[in-house]
């Protein structure tokens, strides 16, 4: 064995295909298209819109439902959000200042000339520098800041949607499942087409 071999490094390549591919269907998912109204999403009219499921089951309501609902998940990720941010008043000064930096930043952006570029600690710095900058200071003030919060957002979010998805049985899901709309089979058809 070489000495000068690293060791426990594994490296892996995914290929930029695979990725474009991944993000078209998260997009596809949450578009807002495939928002179902509320009637839909909470089952006013129906019997028995909520009841838990046999083991049988659970995995494959749990999938149909998180594919069905995807856009209604994101949304109400979203409002979480908002109401958790609103119930913390110095998450929301801290959200405030970060928005007023990045106005102050794009400003100083607009006024910036060949003949006058903008320094920072005597440097020369692009606008690119710039915005890499701003994101990395902004990551640390709201992680710093706010990982309570945004522990408390995600938390609460998925605590929701994977309980929907556990309990909700929507007659709709099982009528578009019967036709293949909800199944694997059904993407390769379609990629073959």
């Amino acid at each position: 064995m070489k000495v000068d071999e690293p060791q426990g490094t594994i490296t892996m390549e995914v290929p930029q295909h695979t990725l474009q591919k991944v993000r078209n269907q998260l997009l596809k998912a949450v578009d807002i298209r495939n928002v179902r109204g509320i009637s839909q999403f909470f089952g006013l009219g129906e019997e028995k819109p909520f009841n838990v499921p046999g083991r049988e089951v659970l995995a494959s309501r749990c999938r149909k439902n998180a594919l069905f609902f995807s856009a209604n998940y994101a949304i109400s990720a979203a409002l979480v959000g908002v109401v958790t941010i609103l119930l913390n008043p110095f998450f929301l000064f801290v959200l405030i200042c970060l928005g007023g930096f990045w106005l102050y930043m794009s400003s100083a952006t607009a006024n910036e000339t060949p003949e006058n570029p903008t320094k920072i600690m005597g440097r020369t710095v692009t606008p690119e520098q710039r915005k890499l900058g701003m994101l990395g200071v902004s990551a640390a003030v709201i992680v710093v800041f706010g990982g309570s919060i945004l522990f408390t957002i995600c938390s609460a979010s998925g605590a929701l949607a994977i309980s929907h998805a556990i309990l909700r049985d929507c007659p709709s899901i099982r009528e578009e499942d019967e036709l293949g709309f909800l199944s694997s089979e059904g993407d390769q058809i379609a990629d073959t087409v």
